[in-house]
C-alpha cells in the first residue's frame, strides 16, 4: 500500500481530477477501502488518497509477466539507458511542472487559480505568483494577464485603477464678473438660528484666471475657521459666517500671489483704520471740562415764525446761563443739570459749551421759549 501512495504522490499532476486504475498482485489491497482501518499507518495512507478517483484491480503474478520481466532482469539495456545516478529534473525546473503548449490545459489551470473560491478573482500578479509556484509554460504572465482581462466577474465588480478617461479641456474665459460661478453646500452642521447648511459660492472670473480654484477647498477652509471659534458653542456657527467670508477674502493665497478681494476688485480691503493727521486737525482744539463746573450753553433759535414769533432775532444772546456738569458722556459730550421744566435733552456736544471767565455778578439768561404743546423752538447748533 505504501508503494501505491508514493506512486500517486509522484504522479499527482497527471492523476488529479482524473479516474485511473491501480493494478496490483496483492489481493488484500482490492478490499482496502471496504475493510475496517485498524492501524494509524493505514489511516494516514487513506487520508493521503482522499480526493483521487481511482480503482484498485487485482492481477495475479501469472498474468503480470511484464512487471516480472522488468524486475527479474535488472541488467536490461533499456533500463540501463534510462537509469541515472541523480535525479536532476526537479532541480532544473525549480520544482515546477512544465505544461506543454495546450491552451485548454492552461485555461483549466487558470480557472482553478483565479475563478474558484480559493482563487478569489485575484489580481494578475497574485494569480501569476500562485501558478508559478507549481507550473511553467512559455509566456505564462501574458496568458494570465489576457485571461483576467476577459474575466466577466472582474470587469463588472472591480473598479479600474487607471486615470479617468477623456482629456481635460479648459473652461471658457468668462466675459464679466459673476458670469461663471461654482456652488457647493456644507452640510451636516448643527442647527444654528434655524439654519443647518452653508452655501459656498466661488466666482471663477477675476482679474487673474488662475483664481478659478476648487470649491471643495473653500469648504474645507470655512469648516476649519468655524472649528477654531465655535468648537464649544457649535449652535452659534451662523453668527461667524460673515466673519469667515471676510477672513477668506482678505487672506493671502500663494497660488495667485494676492487676496481674493484684490484679485476681484484690484485693491486691498480696508481692514485697519489708519489715522493720519490732516489739515483739519490744525483748526481743531481739544477742550475738556470737569464734572461740577459751571458752563455756558449755546443754542440757536429755531426759525419757524408760524408757531412762535420773537422780535429782534439778531439781538438774542448766543449763550444761556451757566449750568453745572453732572456727567461726562463719551469723549466729547457732557450732561448738564438744567432747570426744572426745561424741555430739552440734557446732553450736549463740547462745541456747545463755553467756560466761564470771572464773576458774572448774578447775570442770568432765560431758557429758550416753547409753545403750548411743549415743542422746543430752539435746537442745538
Amino acid at each position: 500500500m505504501l508503494a501505491i501512495v508514493e506512486a500517486i504522490r509522484m504522479w499527482r499532476p497527471y492523476l488529479f481530477r482524473r479516474k485511473f486504475f491501480v493494478q496490483t498482485d496483492q489481493r488484500s489491497l482490492k478490499y482496502f477501502l471496504d475493510q475496517c482501518v485498524a492501524t494509524p499507518e493505514q489511516q494516514k495512507w487513506l487520508a493521503k488518497l482522499m480526493g483521487y478517483d481511482y480503482e484498485i484491480i487485482y492481477r495475479p503474478d501469472s498474468e503480470n509477466s511484464v512487471a516480472d520481466a522488468l524486475s527479474h532482469q535488472p541488467n536490461s539495456p533499456v533500463l540501463h539507458h534510462l537509469h541515472t545516478t541523480a535525479v536532476t529534473l526537479w532541480d532544473e525546473i525549480k520544482g515546477r511542472v512544465v505544461i506543454p503548449s495546450c491552451v485548454t490545459l492552461w485555461t483549466k489551470l487558470l480557472h482553478e487559480a483565479h475563478n474558484t473560491k480559493i482563487g478569489g478573482h485575484s489580481s494578475v500578479l497574485r494569480t501569476f505568483k500562485q501558478l508559478a509556484q507549481k507550473f511553467y509554460w512559455p509566456k505564462m504572465h501574458q496568458f494570465v494577464q489576457a485571461y483576467i482581462k476577459h474575466c466577466e466577474a472582474c470587469q463588472k465588480m472591480k473598479s479600474e485603477t487607471l486615470y479617468p478617461a477623456g482629456l481635460l479641456h479648459p473652461l471658457p474665459i468668462p466675459s464679466q464678473v459673476s458670469d461663471d460661478i461654482t456652488l457647493d453646500f456644507v452640510e451636516g452642521l448643527p442647527t444654528s438660528h434655524d439654519k443647518d447648511t452653508i452655501l459656498v459660492v466661488v466666482d471663477s472670473f477675476t482679474y487673474h484666471p488662475q483664481t478659478d480654484g476648487q470649491t471643495e477647498v473653500v469648504n474645507q477652509c470655512v469648516e476649519k475657521y468655524l472649528h477654531c471659534f465655535v468648537h464649544q458653542w457649535s449652535h452659534k456657527w451662523s453668527t461667524y459666517i460673515p466673519w469667515a467670508e471676510l477672513w477668506y477674502n482678505k487672506t493671502f493665497h500663494a497660488s495667485t500671489g494676492m487676496t481674493p478681494f484684490q484679485a476681484l476688485y484690484g485693491c486691498l480691503p480696508h481692514l485697519f483704520h489708519n489715522y493720519r493727521s490732516g489739515d483739519s486737525s490744525l483748526h481743531e482744539e481739544d477742550v475738556t471740562f470737569d464734572v461740577g463746573e459751571m458752563e455756558f450753553l449755546k443754542l440757536h433759535p429755531y426759525r419757524q415764525q408760524l408757531i412762535f414769533k420773537r422780535a429782534h432775532q439778531k439781538l438774542v444772546g448766543h449763550f444761556y446761563e451757566p449750568y453745572p456738569i453732572i456727567q461726562k458722556i463719551g469723549m466729547v459730550a457732557y450732561k448738564l443739570q438744567l432747570s426744572e421744566g426745561a424741555r430739552i435733552h440734557p446732553i450736549f456736544h463740547v462745541s456747545l459749551l463755553k467756560k466761564i471767565v470771572g464773576d458774572l455778578g448774578g447775570y442770568s439768561t432765560e431758557l429758550p421759549p416753547v409753545n403750548d404743546e411743549g415743542i422746543i423752538l430752539l435746537e442745538p447748533q
